[in-house]
């Protein structure tokens, strides 16, 4: 598909744009010390299902016969650079962002009041360190999601993350940033399974959120990002098209959206200053931003500077807006991350039913099995750190249905009784 076709629509780069020049180094093919096995090509194709380990798709069968992920069919590319459905697909059942821009379950907006960033697409040569300086001197951290391709080809700076200050909340953009529902079910768990294990591999942490690219969303890709992994997909209220700044100076003129909404700093700059001026509500907020560029970094940095003047409350990382734990193995930024054999969740998901309730509050997700290490480090959690699981969410726009387990240590049995259960 042209290129110009596919951006028309979308507010992303191409992976492709992020590949280095060094053709040795574009190659390279390293091992995962964690799984043992070469991690799949970087690039833009989805991780092969021969790479995936057995624990992974042991966990996607288990949860696929319980009846946890639904009947969906793949979603197919079309040329205005959105999505369609085969023809008679009920799409009460889809709860796709891309074409009804529907919500279930995700984390779409942020409580009264506070702003938590989300910034894609790294780790990058051009934008990454630019963008640690300014978390270093305006005190924020922030919540990256990552692509696993960029992170083979930019190990370096994936530790500059990981050893910032303040610390870095890091999250899954899949493996080769391209339209997860129109992959299959085992290409999903490849996307999310291969970045989860080479952020685990490097880091130590086990990310439990990811934005798929384009947010492109529906049903069947949040569940097998929910019970095979625990990962909570989260998405954006604010965009300035920021991935249209080039290194230095300049937009990507060859593409007419950014000419349009990003012809150069200035613009893009005012746009997201905007944001957070004048306060006119105290409506809370998630950013998408890109770290790309040096120049995607100076418009953030200004944009950081105005939130703070105008006196929002700055909770940067997503998961800091309701109290809910940094990663799958670690509760806060400073605790140490839990050794595991595999990448797969050992704790409970945490269903998030209202992504604008305060943290402490009523409607605030529970934390189920966490709530005791919570309830030690942040005290602002308050009722949240008692009870179980917070209940099923429900979707926005369709109405769709969640069954709630603990897919961490139930088996396929306990799986299959909970759905007749539920019927």
């Amino acid at each position: 598909m042209p290129k110009q076709a596919r951006r028309s629509h979308f507010d992303h780069l191409e992976i492709n744009d992020l590949a280095p020049t060094d053709l040795t180094k574009r190659q390279a093919s390293t091992t995962s010390p964690g799984t043992g096995t070469p991690y799949p090509p970087a690039g833009s194709d989805s991780p092969a299902a021969s790479t995936l380990p057995k624990s992974w798709v042991d966990k996607y069968n288990a949860v696929k016969a319980a009846g946890l992920i639904p009947d969906i069919p793949v979603s197919k590319e079309n040329a205005q650079g959105t999505v369609d459905y085969p023809q008679g697909t009920d799409m009460s059942k889809v709860c796709s962002w891309t074409d009804q821009k529907c919500f279930n379950g995700d984390i779409y907006q942020a409580p009264d009041n506070a702003v938590a960033f989300g910034i894609d697409d790294g780790p990058t040569p051009n934008g990454t360190s630019h963008y640690i300086d300014v978390f270093k001197t305006q005190n924020i951290t922030a919540t990256h999601f990552l692509i696993g391709s960029a992170i083979v080809w930019n190990q370096a700076q994936l530790k500059l993350i990981a050893n910032a200050t303040p610390k870095q909340n890091l999250a899954i953009h899949t493996w080769s940033h391209t339209l997860q529902t129109t992959k299959t079910d085992l290409e999903i768990v490849g996307e999310l399974g291969w970045t989860a294990q080479i952020i685990y591999d490097i880091t130590g942490y086990i990310p439990n959120q990811a934005r798929m690219p384009e947010g492109d969303v529906d049903n069947r890709v949040r569940a097998i990002a929910k019970y095979v992994f625990g990962m909570q997909s989260v998405m954006w209220t604010h965009d300035a098209d920021d991935w249209c700044l080039r290194q230095g100076n300049g937009t990507a003129t060859e593409v007419q959206s950014c000419v349009q909404s990003a012809p150069n700093l200035k613009t893009v700059t005012a746009n997201e200053v905007a944001w957070a001026t004048p306060k006119t509500n105290n409506t809370g907020w998630i950013t998408l931003n890109h770290e790309t560029t040096d120049q995607a970094a100076k418009a953030f940095d200004s944009m950081v500077q105005a939130t703070h003047q105008a006196g929002w409350n700055i909770e940067g990382a997503v998961p800091n807006l309701q109290g809910l734990p940094w990663y799958n193995n670690a509760y806060g930024p400073n605790d140490p991350p839990t050794k595991q054999d595999n990448i797969l969740p050992t704790k409970d998901f945490i269903n998030v039913t209202d992504p604008t309730a305060p943290k402490g509050s009523a409607n605030a997700p529970k934390l189920g099995n966490w709530a005791k290490v919570a309830a030690t480090q942040n005290p602002s959690v308050g009722s949240q750190a008692s009870g179980g699981s917070s209940g099923s969410s429900s979707s926005k726009t369709s109405g769709a249905m969640e069954v709630t387990v603990n897919t961490a240590f139930v088996s396929m049995a306990v799986l299959s009784i909970a759905i007749a259960l539920s019927a």
